[in-house]
């Protein structure tokens, strides 16, 4: 049941790739259905995120459930938001992945050790073709790549009571992507949230990097590789104060701040 639940997240991705499945409501209602089965047969849910308040009504299963369900389609469908260039939805999680190997040498407890250990092998395959323009994610891709590493981080901080703030770093960016773009197309744009467009941040990069007659090869790898090397940055920090909530919410505020700089000053460099 497992197996087919995980090839059906994948298959939602890949029919709405093939625009065979391109409803985004029905595809969203479909993610639900699906990952909330998922998450109850197997038992997985945050119960408490160290906000005492929150805490109190993360302690009813149902709440607790219901959390961790919005918390995963959050993950995956701002996943597929970056995933807009070679490089980007891939090298990032592969930056997760790193982490997780160096916590697994530190003596971290982990009960997907093997499946870590697969999806690197993976992440280093395709992001060599990936980076000479043969192999994409696609919407599948990136529901499945997402998912999968969003279960083995909640698997993670049950099991070594580590800051729940720690796993939201390593997750900050889909995150906050999804949630940035859907302000910003509902009350700056004036558009549906669901409706795409070409005003995310790599976007924009791209945009302004195609102006000074940059290569397509490095057009197409640039912004990537950039995510990856901010984020493994960022992460390794983050690794060494694995316990102190503080630390890593600074760290999320940066990252934040960081990505809405970054994207006024090319906005602003695009306008001009």
């Amino acid at each position: 049941l497992n197996y087919f639940l995980i090839f059906l997240i994948y298959s939602i991705g890949l029919f709405s790739d093939l625009r065979v499945f391109n409803h985004p409501l029905k595809r969203l209602s479909l993610q639900l259905i699906t990952i909330l089965i998922y998450l109850y047969i197997n038992k997985i849910n945050i119960d408490h995120i160290n906000l005492i308040y929150i805490d109190n009504f993360l302690s009813n299963y149902v709440i607790s459930l219901l959390f961790t369900l919005f918390c995963f389609l959050i993950l995956i469908n701002g996943s597929n938001f970056i995933d807009g260039s070679n490089l980007q939805c891939s090298g990032y999680y592969f930056s997760v992945l790193i982490i997780f190997g160096i916590l697994i040498k530190n003596g971290f407890l982990f009960l997907d050790e093997l499946k870590i250990k697969f999806l690197f092998i993976f992440l280093i395959s395709f992001i060599t073709f990936n980076f000479y323009n043969k192999t994409f994610l696609g919407d599948g891709g990136s529901y499945l790549l997402s998912f999968i590493v969003g279960v083995i981080s909640i698997k993670f901080f049950n099991l070594n009571y580590i800051s729940p703030y720690f796993i939201a770093l390593l997750l900050w960016y889909p995150a906050f992507e999804n949630l940035f773009t859907i302000i910003r197309r509902k009350y700056y744009n004036n558009r549906n949230v669901d409706q795409p467009d070409t005003k995310h941040l790599h976007h924009l990069v791209i945009k302004y990097l195609k102006t000074k007659k940059y290569k397509k090869f490095v057009l197409k790898n640039i912004f990537g590789f950039l995510v990856f090397l901010y984020n493994i940055i960022i992460f390794l920090i983050g690794s060494m104060f694995i316990y102190d909530s503080k630390i890593q919410i600074l760290l999320i505020i940066l990252s934040v701040i960081v990505y809405m700089l970054i994207y006024q000053k090319f906005k602003t460099l695009i306008n001009k």
